[in-house]
């Protein structure tokens, strides 16, 4: 297990050096927990890895503020998504602010939100902030309308969300009227050409997003 948290550890601060050296000033990291039961790595210790790097930085004087979202994904289900809740409302209060919020993702095909209304009420509830994934595919109408009722403190994706790539004007209207910030992560995204309604708002921003994984330098987006 200890070979496996240096790993983790060494991601995380290298990945946050990375991105202060490309001139960023605020980054949340938004993971969900790995848990190996053969190794004794727990979501909680994993957590608390991630925890450590970031404040190795901080010590360090790494020029960035960093965050963390514990992340919940939809493929587990009712039962471990309010299992993550819990553990990030300990972690909101025990980790001097670093721990911020709750981050709903995942394969949106493999579940319905009302499955999990339970748990990010709850999120809402302990004072996690909520970042949504929603209207990630054409047939989520019905569960964004849902979860814009909670409301969420940010909602990410949304490549089918206005009318004219599947969604609806009820939930456009509902968006701007509760003035929801909207993140738009350029590479995950289908179909970029729809991104003129979202541009309207001042609580839209353009995001980079697995830097490591595509092997992104500073596309200046930030």
């Amino acid at each position: 297990m200890k070979k496996r948290i240096m790993i983790i550890k060494q991601v995380a601060k290298t990945m946050i050096q990375e991105f202060a050296a490309d001139g960023v000033k605020y980054l949340e990291l938004h993971s969900m927990q790995r848990e190996v039961t053969e190794t004794g790595l727990t979501k909680q210790r994993y957590i608390e890895t991630v925890l450590e790097a970031i404040r190795q930085c901080k010590q360090a004087e790494v020029d960035i503020d960093v965050r963390f979202l514990v992340a919940v994904d939809r493929r587990h289900g009712p039962e471990v998504a309010m299992d993550t809740v819990k553990l990030a409302e300990d972690f909101l209060l025990s980790s001097d602010g670093i721990v911020v919020g709750l981050d709903l993702s995942g394969d949106p095909t493999v579940s319905h939100g009302k499955d999990l209304l339970s748990a990010l009420e709850k999120a809402k509830n302990c004072g996690l902030k909520l970042v949504l994934h929603l209207s990630e595919v054409p047939s989520q109408r019905d569960e964004s309308e849902l979860l814009l009722n909670l409301p969420p403190d940010r909602i990410g994706h949304r490549t089918f969300l206005h009318p004219e790539s599947g969604g609806s004007d009820s939930l456009a209207d509902k968006l701007c009227k509760q003035n929801i910030p909207i993140e738009s992560i350029l590479v995950c995204c289908e179909q970029l050409q729809k991104y003129s309604w979202v541009t309207k708002s001042d609580k839209a921003a353009l995001h980079l997003f697995n830097k490591m994984i595509f092997q992104q330098q500073n596309p200046g987006v930030y």
